[in-house]
């Protein structure tokens, strides 16, 4: 069975559900290639004849197949552009930036707020590149027993008959 669109024939299985052909697999390829040179998915749209929608399904689709050597793909592309723009960062460190007030150049001195936004955006950088690329040290937790628990179960321990000693109770709760 098949049923006509804009594009051309939809292969569709017996249960009425879309078959993926040798041509669709070949244009999702294509699509993710696109993508891992960086075009956007409009862009991807433009040169496929195709909506911004599928250019996404067909990155999507075609990332699924690969996930993991797509993934490191994308990835080392990320870094690429999180290295060019922190060297140009850089530059507007190290950069003097003539003051300039009310449309006029204020001689011998310099504006520092280029230098504050470049190093806002490296922060912002390096957080980025952090969570990229799994650097973020896992949360710790800290569990602390209130006075009045401790005592809440030190009271139940002794209706029962096996009131542990205070540093006992501690000792468990820190192995725990």
């Amino acid at each position: 069975m098949t049923d006509q669109t804009n594009r051309g024939k939809i292969q569709r299985d017996a249960r009425g559900k879309n078959q993926h052909t040798i041509q669709d697999s070949i244009n999702d390829a294509d699509a993710a290639q696109l993508k891992a040179m960086g075009l956007t998915y409009r862009q991807i749209a433009s040169q496929q004849d195709i909506s911004v929608g599928t250019a996404y399904q067909r990155v999507k689709r075609a990332l699924a197949v690969a996930p993991v050597l797509a993934a490191e793909h994308l990835r080392a592309m990320d870094n690429d552009m999180l290295d060019m723009v922190q060297a140009e960062m850089m530059s507007v460190m190290r950069a003097k930036h003539s003051l300039v007030s009310h449309g006029r150049l204020i001689a011998g001195q310099f504006d520092v707020r280029p230098k504050i936004m470049a190093a806002n955006t490296l922060i912002r950088l390096s957080g980025r590149r952090a969570a990229l690329n799994g650097y973020e040290a896992p949360v710790k937790h800290e569990i602390k027993v209130s006075d009045k628990i401790t005592a809440e179960i030190e009271e139940l321990a002794r209706q029962l008959g096996i009131a542990p000693a205070l540093e006992e109770l501690e000792v468990l709760t820190a192995e725990d």
